[in-house]
């Protein structure tokens, strides 16, 4: 088996991973906040990642000569995933800092309105929706600008990269591809 950890080919997926995030993350923004704040979004922003991560998986195997474990294949795509994570929240920083410092706001505020029409949907008596509204305000002013602090940043870095573990881990599975027949030889 090749070297199982190949710098280039780390890097390149790792690149493309962000790169891809990147620009949906741009999309979504020309899109409106409305979309931002979307289950539609978020969903496909996920499902592009699976689709770089397959992709890399798939070209892996490929170069390990059809043999990857599955702790090689985990090991490599998590790497893949982690290093995209940081180019895309590196972008979303400079995205809410730089380009449109409004966007935060605009995104709670959303969020808010999102959160507490969903809920009327359910049937919420009117005496839950304000308690609720109450405390969804009274958390986004109390965290207003945390976001995007040095702890910010990297809370939002640790959670992003927990949560691509286990699209790694279904991808890893389905990558992985050993040799193991006991009546093939390698020589």
């Amino acid at each position: 088996m090749k070297n199982t950890l190949d710098r280039d080919f780390l890097l390149k997926f790792a690149l493309l991973f962000g790169l891809v995030s990147i620009a949906y993350s741009v999309l979504a923004y020309v899109l409106g906040v409305d979309y931002m704040v979307s289950f539609k979004n978020v969903t496909f922003s996920v499902i592009i990642g699976v689709v770089v991560l397959f992709i890399a998986g798939f070209q892996l195997r490929k170069l390990n000569n059809n043999n990857l474990p599955f702790s090689q294949a985990f090991k490599n795509l998590m790497i893949i995933a982690v290093l995209g994570v940081f180019l895309s929240v590196m972008f979303d920083l400079v995205l809410n800092k730089v380009i449109d410092p409004t966007l935060q706001q605009r995104v709670a505020e959303a969020t808010i309105e999102k959160t507490m029409s969903t809920m009327q949907s359910f049937g919420m008596s009117d005496e839950e929706l304000d308690k609720t509204y109450r405390q969804m305000r009274q958390s986004y002013e109390q965290n207003d600008g945390n976001q995007y602090s040095f702890m910010g940043v990297l809370s939002s870095f640790a959670f992003a990269s927990l949560f691509w573990i286990i699209p790694v881990l279904i991808v890893s599975l389905v990558a992985k591809k050993t040799n193991d027949s006991p009546f093939e030889k390698n020589d």
